[in-house]
């Protein structure tokens, strides 16, 4: 991955992150290829941010994860 991809990939990250904490994808979130029209990146950039919502949950023993509501 190019220093380019990742910049996107934090940005895309960025912007994933603020509308799940302003409750944007309250239905749950978009379908890849939707997410990177509307974020105007490629579905490769949309993955890796997706993959980087993957984090522990502090009150049990699994993995929560922000996955698209349809895969793409």
């Amino acid at each position: 991955m190019t220093a380019r991809e990742k910049s996107l990939v934090a940005l895309t990250l960025d912007k994933l992150v603020g509308a799940i904490m302003s409750h944007e994808y309250d239905g749950g979130v978009p379908p890849q290829d939707d997410l990177a029209l509307q974020l105007g990146v490629s579905r490769g950039v949309i993955r890796e941010a997706l993959s980087m919502l993957r984090v522990p949950h502090p009150k049990a023993d699994v993995t929560m994860a922000a996955t698209p509501a349809e895969t793409g």
